[in-house]
């Protein structure tokens, strides 16, 4: 998954040039990321932004503005800092340059996608990454899910609202997706 995602990055910073990608991964797989790019992908730049805070993250943002640059950041990053309901992170991405499209990366993946079952402060934090993001991939390896219900969450990242709004209160009632 981390090589084809990063593969389909590099042919399109080839193709397009100046492209900012950003990937969502469980905190275990960042260096994972980061390795599998630097050895195969030359013509991008990882990075793992640095600080154990989401404000020390959303501060270092800037420093590594490069075109190619692939930002990769685990899951929790996401999350509003305590007390808020501001992510700072997020905030700190729309300071970038958008581009033409309106948006500031050319992709958004998010790794282990399979985990985004239910709604939570970290699925909303992960929804306003698609809003930010051109083109939008989920990867998981998690090969059958456990009802419909556990991909309602991952189509609304790929495109917010594809399943309409009766498709989700019939799975409300029938039981297999909580109501949100």
């Amino acid at each position: 998954k981390t090589s084809s995602d990063a593969g389909i990055n590099a042919a399109l910073q080839h193709t397009l040039g100046d492209c900012r990608f950003i990937v969502s991964c469980p905190k275990i797989l960042c260096k994972t990321w980061w390795r599998e790019i630097r050895k195969f992908f030359p013509n991008l730049t990882p990075v793992i932004l640095p600080g154990k805070t989401v404000v020390e993250k959303a501060d270092q943002v800037d420093l590594y503005d490069v075109p190619g640059v692939v930002y990769i950041l685990n899951k929790e990053a996401f999350r509003p800092a305590k007390g808020s309901t501001t992510n700072l992170l997020l905030q700190a991405f729309s300071s970038l340059k958008r581009t033409s499209e309106g948006v500031i990366f050319t992709a958004a993946s998010i790794d282990e996608s399979s985990e985004m079952r239910n709604h939570t402060q970290h699925n909303v934090g992960l929804y306003e990454l698609a809003t930010l993001s051109l083109r939008r991939r989920i990867l998981s390896g998690n090969p059958a899910p456990q009802s419909l219900a556990d991909y309602v969450n991952q189509f609304n990242f790929l495109h917010k609202g594809i399943l309409e709004h009766n498709t989700q209160n019939a799975m409300v009632t029938a039981g297999t997706v909580k109501k949100s």
